[in-house]
């Protein structure tokens, strides 16, 4: 974890749960600043009211919303905090679906405290984290660029448009009205799903599979 603070938003409707997730996180001393939302509605006025969270850990299934109406709610707010999903439901189509809906992380309530230090770690600092325990789809360990590109979300589309034009991180997030924290993830999620290491070939391949147009 950076020695900057960070701010976290824990939403469980289990308080017991959500206070136990905050005595982890604080065990990294003065690095976090934790709060607690036991609603979903309450995690949308506290995101709303006090923007500047670096990341909302969100449980999948709560009373008055779930984890995918409740991101797709502070979509439509504008707000793009980082959201690691954290359920007892293993299936790894869940899994996935979360990571399509715009969750940069996902993680099982039966993980270990490391395994959760470690996945708001990678989160925050604009990976993607998949519970290592989530079982693969067989013969789909290895999927292709073209596959991944199905699932690309139209705002990573945006800023994957926007790169091919030759345009910086800054730039981008000041057309799309954006933080350059945002861009810098989603270029993170394109390189992923392209499997390259760099803007030149993310935009090539981009290209050769009909994603974007040939730059001339």
């Amino acid at each position: 974890m950076p020695a900057e603070k960070h701010r976290i938003l824990v939403v469980d409707d289990h308080l017991l749960f959500a206070e136990g997730i905050r005595s982890q996180l604080e065990k990294l001393g003065g690095a976090v600043q934790v709060m607690v939302a036991t609603e979903g509605s309450k995690c949308m006025s506290m995101a709303s009211r006090e923007p500047g969270f670096d990341l909302i850990i969100l449980d999948l299934y709560m009373p008055d919303i779930d984890g995918f109406e409740m991101m797709a709610a502070l979509q439509h707010k504008g707000i793009e905090t980082p959201v690691l999903m954290i359920t007892a439901e293993s299936d790894v189509n869940v899994a996935m679906r979360a990571l399509e809906k715009g969750a940069r992380g996902y993680l099982s309530k039966a993980a270990a405290s490391s395994l959760m230090l470690d996945a708001v770690k990678e989160v925050i600092s604009g990976q993607i984290y998949l519970d290592p325990a989530i079982p693969r789809i067989p013969g789909n360990e290895g999927p292709s660029p073209e596959s991944n590109a199905n699932v690309i979300p139209p705002r990573t589309l945006e800023v994957l448009k926007l790169i091919a034009k030759g345009h910086s991180n800054k730039r981008v997030a000041d057309l799309l009205s954006i933080s350059e924290s945002t861009v810098k993830w989603h270029v993170t999620k394109l390189f992923s799903a392209m499997e390259v290491s760099n803007r030149t070939a993310c935009v090539q391949k981009a290209a050769r599979i009909g994603l974007i147009e040939a730059q001339t």
